[in-house]
């Protein structure tokens, strides 16, 4: 009989104990678990900002390309702000002249920087005309980045390529 008391008394000393354990553990998972899912939100954030990039080079690379491939580059430079006024769709029918294709490729380019882009812009612009130094330069929100400027609450990317052609 003396065991028995023995144990009932060391039984009441531990009472609650396993309960705790388990709060402990279920405090630390949803800790860990809160830590994972900020690290999967940094981790898409990243990835798009990423893609966003890799298709601003991509299409600074098109434009490069399209500059290469005329006889006279120095007509793609032109503030595209304004919009580019094209008469002849060189899909449709033969372009003309050099100017004509400029025209119709700056137009293709920024329809297909505003596209892909948010909000994207570009610009063509001439360096130093003598050695054919041209920059190529492609603005876009970064709607998923963070701004610490208040003023602005979306930030711009800007990838700006020079090049010699």
């Amino acid at each position: 009989m003396v065991k028995r008391i023995k144990m009932q008394q060391r039984a009441s000393k531990q009472g609650g104990v396993g309960l705790i354990e388990v709060l402990v553990t279920l405090l630390v998972l949803s800790v860990g678990l809160l830590g994972l899912a900020g690290l999967q939100n940094e981790s898409l954030k990243q990835t798009y900002n990423a893609y966003l990039e890799s298709q601003a080079l991509f299409l600074a690379e098109d434009m490069i390309d399209r500059m290469r491939l005329s006889p006279s580059p120095s007509l793609y430079a032109y503030d595209l702000s304004e919009g580019v006024n094209v008469s002849t769709d060189c899909i449709q029918a033969s372009c003309d002249s050099a100017a004509e294709m400029a025209t119709w490729n700056l137009s293709d380019w920024i329809s297909q920087v505003q596209d892909i882009l948010p909000s994207g812009s570009g610009n063509v612009e001439v360096i130093n005309e003598a050695v054919s130094e041209y920059a190529i330069t492609i603005s876009y929100d970064d709607i998923r980045g963070e701004n610490k400027d208040s003023d602005n609450p979306k930030p711009r990317r800007e990838l700006r390529i020079i090049t010699r052609i």
